[in-house]
């Protein structure tokens, strides 16, 4: 042990910080492999960074990453996710990666659900183009922005890296695109035998008497009824092996030396077009999920239908499942839905309106089974109607599936016998407008026995016999979701809340506001909250005795909404020029945020992280400020 570490830090430096005399009871004079293998790898936590705090020389042997991985080993909490690449396994991460993915799981949760929750960090990214939409991978390691040069001529996808080794954010590569791209979505999938990621979005343009138009001048946020549009959703796909090629490249080599240009001229083409589906009606929602354990894309193609292509065959032709009404005397539109993977079948939920004088308004929970490779006409098999208010959006949160062909994390070979996975919760956010309100539905899902239980032979339930064509059924014990045993929790907003804009998660959410009236494409920002749902009386303990990866534990608070402290000078900014966009990643607490015709692109954590000096090769050197709530300027 002591040689590794010599070789990593340079002998010379140990040997003269650790073989000089020393006080018989000082820490440093302890053996090296002594220090590391019995003393510092026993610590939690908390006390590791304590001791590298005392001096040069233990702060650089808490970088060990022998310490980390143990640390890590005997965790037994949830961890963010990682890219499904052996780049990423534990043997071959490095001390700093280690660190990191374990703060963040300790550090995040417990501030998230504090009663004042405030950043650990805040970047600042100069983007240099004008940004619409942001979507972060889970975990954080990647992300997608949708962009445009000053001039709004000409449209882009910019894939950039976070959070490697100890650089903030770097581009890695670009692909142009015809009009501006929203509604956009990223997912780690493996396709074709490659990993990589799958980014999805959707884009207009004018057609009919009003072709001449330019579609990316139009607000994309709300319905325009005096133009006509065609709509287009496209897929493209990005090897992580050409990924993680730039990503080594980067730091070592300018952008514009001639031997970074030559190194990229080797790579293949990091972007490549998987899919393209055009209609004539609003595309919504792209979703990128595996289906009887193959790759698709679905999205909403309103009225009344949900649209399927499969990404590892792209000569195939995409498939329509038009999902039959349930009052046949009213207008029925599709607002938000969510794949059940392991059931075949679809959670939907509609926008209903009676077509008489009253035109009253309600909300829809239907549960549809699904026809992956055909045209089909489908029937409810479950639904639950709410008549009381009007609602203004509903969202969905995402199901954390493991990844299939994960690479870097464990098999259904390691789970023990008889023990499975927690299956996942689904939650749906409405925000209702009559009286403005939050209102939660949790659709838990139900344990069944497959020897006794009559409900087996149906489509939406899920059993291990059935891991032939998706493995990730072995890891689930055989359960079913049905809306009867749905729970509904009302959430009254705080006083002086405005209007909110929800970005869902599992059990906790974000809550971005702005003034009840403001209508416009970037409204200002009034405040930011934190949302997490309080464990009703018998719940605590409910799912504890879970093997594998446990759930975390929700910290009490006071309140379900708590306002989120953000660097004033910040909030300032939003507050005076909007919200273009805001995104953020649940898993890690990482928030993303751009201002209204700003080229800048800011980065909130709420889980703390390794704050080490570093210079970055951008346009501008970071300023590393030590301790909380820093401000970085990339």
């Amino acid at each position: 042990m002591s040689a590794l570490i010599g070789s990593i830090f340079g002998m010379e430096f140990f040997r003269s910080l650790f073989n000089r005399p020393r006080r018989g009871k000082s820490l440093d004079s302890i053996p090296l492999d002594i220090l590391v293998d019995h003393i510092i790898s026993r610590l939690e936590v908390k006390d590791v960074i304590a001791v590298r705090k005392c001096c040069w020389g233990l702060y650089k042997v808490t970088q060990e990453p022998a310490i980390w991985k143990r640390l890590l080993c005997r965790y037994q909490g949830p961890l963010p996710p990682m890219p499904p690449t052996r780049r990423h396994l534990l043997g071959a991460q490095r001390s700093l990666e280690t660190e990191r993915l374990l703060t963040r799981a300790l550090s995040f949760n417990k501030e998230w659900c504090s009663d004042v929750p405030s950043t650990f960090h805040s970047y600042c990214l100069q983007m240099w183009y004008q940004v619409y939409t942001v979507s972060i991978l889970p975990g954080g390691h990647y992300m997608m922005v949708s962009v445009s040069n000053k001039a709004v001529t000409r449209f882009y996808l910019l894939l950039y890296v976070l959070d490697y080794d100890v650089r903030i954010a770097c581009p890695l590569a670009q692909v142009e695109v015809t009009s501006k791209a929203h509604e956009l979505t990223a997912k780690y999938m493996f396709i074709n035998g490659v990993h990589g990621i799958a980014v999805s979005y959707v884009r207009r343009e004018c057609c009919g008497p009003d072709a001449w138009r330019d579609a990316s001048q139009f607000s994309e946020k709300h319905d325009i009824a005096d133009v006509q549009f065609r709509y287009e959703s496209a897929t493209f796909f990005v090897s992580l092996t050409t990924v993680e090629c730039l990503v080594d490249m980067a730091p070592d080599k300018g952008p514009k030396t001639p031997e970074y240009h030559e190194y990229l001229l080797n790579l293949p083409e990091p972007f490549r077009k998987m899919a393209a589906i055009q209609s004539g009606s609003p595309l919504l929602q792209p979703c990128l999920e595996y289906l009887d354990g193959k790759p698709y894309v679905s999205l909403i193609q309103q009225p009344e239908n949900i649209v399927y292509k499969h990404l590892g065959r792209r000569s195939d032709p995409w498939f329509r499942n038009h999902l039959l009404p349930w009052f046949l005397d009213c207008d029925h539109t599709v607002v938000a839905f969510r794949n059940l993977p392991l059931h075949k079948s679809i959670i939907v939920v509609k926008r209903i309106v009676t077509r008489d004088a009253e035109r009253k308004h309600s909300l829809g929970f239907e549960i549809y089974p699904t026809a992956y490779e055909e045209n089909a006409d489908i029937d409810s098999i479950d639904g639950q109607y709410d008549y009381d208010g009007t609602f203004r959006s509903v969202c969905i949160s995402e199901l954390h599936y493991p990844y299939c062909h994960d690479n870097s994390r464990q098999t259904p070979a390691d789970l023990p016998r008889g023990k499975h996975l927690e299956p996942p919760t689904v939650y749906i956010y409405c925000r209702a407008t009559d009286p403005e309100a939050l209102k939660l539905l949790l659709m838990k899902p139900e344990i069944i026995d497959p020897r006794t239980d009559t409900r087996i032979n149906e489509l939406n339930f899920t059993h291990s016999s059935k891991y032939d064509h998706d493995w990730r059924n072995l890891v689930y014990p055989p359960h079913t979701y049905n809306l009867s045993s749905r729970f509904t929790d009302v959430f009254e907003y705080p006083k002086s809340f405005g209007a909110a804009y929800i970005l869902p998660g599992n059990g906790r959410a974000l809550a971005w506001t702005v003034g009840p009236d403001d209508r416009t494409d970037s409204p200002n920002l009034r405040n930011i909250w934190s949302f997490v749902r309080q464990p009703l009386q018998g719940e605590e303990n409910d799912g504890l005795d879970w093997r594998y990866f446990r759930r975390q534990k929700v910290e009490k608070r006071r309140e379900s909404f708590a306002s989120v402290e953000l660097p004033t000078s910040l909030f300032d900014h939003f507050e005076e020029y909007g919200v273009q966009t805001m995104a953020w990643d649940e898993t890690i607490g990482r928030v993303v945020a751009v201002a209204a015709n700003d080229t800048c692109l800011y980065i909130f954590d709420f889980a703390s992280t390794p704050n080490r000096r570093v210079t970055l090769r951008t346009r501008k050197e970071i300023y590393d400020i030590t301790g909380r709530n820093t401000f970085y300027t990339l």
